[in-house]
């Protein structure tokens, strides 16, 4: 982004979102990638200096490991491993190999059970954080055309690992969070293009400026992204806000309301000082299908002994060729 900002007062008085008194600031040279849009920064000054934009980073990712081990190695244990071989035939296989991994509260089920709804609820804080930072990249970013390609880049990446993870195998039922995203970002290009070409004061013009979202989020949904066509809309809503932090943060704290843990997200949101703290550019990218491929690695060296002692690519092959594991 440009350094040098000139003030834009035609655009505050456009959005009725934005506050009377504040500076709304256009990028004077757009570079090729990028598109002409109004990128406006809500004064954040005063909120502690700790929540930093690596900050939510950290605290996205964290809830996702959970989440995550609880969906691809508890839940598997659980409806797969434990009904198959019984609490004493899952004590064997696990002790044989890692003793101090075992508890007699793993052979109950009710118990499982309690940590792996835990773990889960613990997860549902991650979405919603990585959603408002997409937004505060969207306007951010010095090329939107590269920032997509990222996206894309990385679904591609994080297919294989997802599928294996939460699918068991190899398919097209479900697509991972960079799919969201990468949509997510589609729409607010899309809206930003209507928003800056006609405005938002009327009434039909707002109703023009959501269609294309809402368009995008109905292609999410046949596509089954994660979260579907509402994860497209919780970044729409977080977009259209953004002007307003506080707002931003109460409304979609409420458009999340039907997971019980997830409106917590919006505790660190709300506190966000809009700097960026450390560099972690990438870290989500790389972390993302690295994790899910441990995940999966790690449930197969607790089931499937025999195949952790092929070669790498030997057994990188027998697993995907796994009807079920």
């Amino acid at each position: 982004m440009s350094e040098e900002m000139m003030e834009n007062n035609d655009a505050v008085s456009e959005n009725v979102q934005a506050d009377a008194t504040e500076s709304v600031t256009e990028e004077p040279d757009t570079k090729k990638g990028d598109i002409v849009r109004i990128n406006r920064h809500p004064d954040r000054s005063g909120k502690p200096a700790f929540f930093v934009g690596s900050t939510l980073k950290i605290i996205a990712v964290i809830s996702m490991l959970i989440d995550h081990f609880g969906a691809a190695v508890v839940s598997p244990y659980l409806y797969l491993y434990l009904p198959r071989y019984g609490a004493e035939g899952c004590k064997e296989i696990i002790t044989a190999k890692a003793a101090w991994l075992w508890s007699d509260r793993m052979g109950d089920a009710a118990f499982v059970n309690s940590m792996y709804i835990t773990l889960r609820e613990i997860g549902r804080i991650a979405f919603p954080i990585y959603c408002f930072l997409l937004v505060e990249g969207f306007f951010y970013s010095k090329n939107l055309i590269k920032y997509g390609l990222r996206l894309f880049l990385f679904f591609f990446i994080s297919e294989i690992p997802f599928d294996l993870a939460f699918l068991g195998h190899l398919g097209f039922e479900h697509q991972n969070v960079f799919s969201t995203l990468l949509f997510g970002l589609i729409a607010m290009v899309l809206m930003e293009k209507v928003r800056v070409k006609i405005g938002t004061a009327k009434f039909i013009n707002r109703v023009l400026w959501l269609l294309p979202g809402f368009a995008v989020a109905g292609v999410a949904e046949v596509l089954n992204t994660d979260y579907g066509a509402f994860g497209v809309i919780a970044i729409m809503i977080l977009y259209m806000l953004r002007d307003t932090p506080g707002k931003q943060a109460a409304v979609g704290a409420a458009s999340f309301v039907w997971e019980i843990t997830a409106p917590l997200a919006f505790i660190p949101v709300y506190f966000y000082n809009g700097k960026r703290g450390l560099r972690m550019k990438y870290f989500f990218y790389v972390f993302y299908p690295l994790h899910l491929a441990l995940l999966v690695l790690l449930r197969v060296s607790l089931f499937h002994a025999d195949i952790m002692q092929l070669p790498f690519f030997t057994m990188l092959k027998e697993i995907v060729m796994m009807p079920e594991f």
